[in-house]
């Protein structure tokens, strides 16, 4: 854990990039009812009801020292949505890279 602050510090080297990763699972919602119009000095208001429409998830990759990052959303978070993901930077972002350093959580990504 102490060697993470210290790759943020490193200038950034195209040859070995380091990026963040991380997945969230995202619920999917629609309105069921239409919205109390706005008025002077009062916002528009929202009916606490909503209908389900599925989920998504979300895989989210960042690059602090080139500032950059891709978002990539997926139907499902499988074992095998995880594998392409971690594929892409080293097919798509970082062809040419000797290194690519991933930093994320210990917590359980993918199923």
């Amino acid at each position: 854990m102490e060697d993470i602050p210290d790759l943020y510090e490193e200038p950034y080297n195209p040859a070995c990039p380091c990026i963040c990763f991380d997945g969230k699972p995202y619920q999917l919602i629609g309105e069921t009812a239409v919205p109390i119009p706005a008025a002077p000095g009062r916002p528009l208001c929202y009916d606490y009801e909503y209908e389900r429409n599925g989920n998504a998830n979300l895989f989210i990759m960042a690059e602090p020292a080139a500032e950059q990052r891709r978002i990539v959303v997926t139907q499902r978070r499988t074992n095998t949505d995880f594998a392409d993901m971690m594929k892409l930077p080293a097919d798509e972002l970082y062809p040419d890279a000797e290194k690519i350093r991933v930093v994320m959580d210990n917590l359980k990504l993918a199923p």
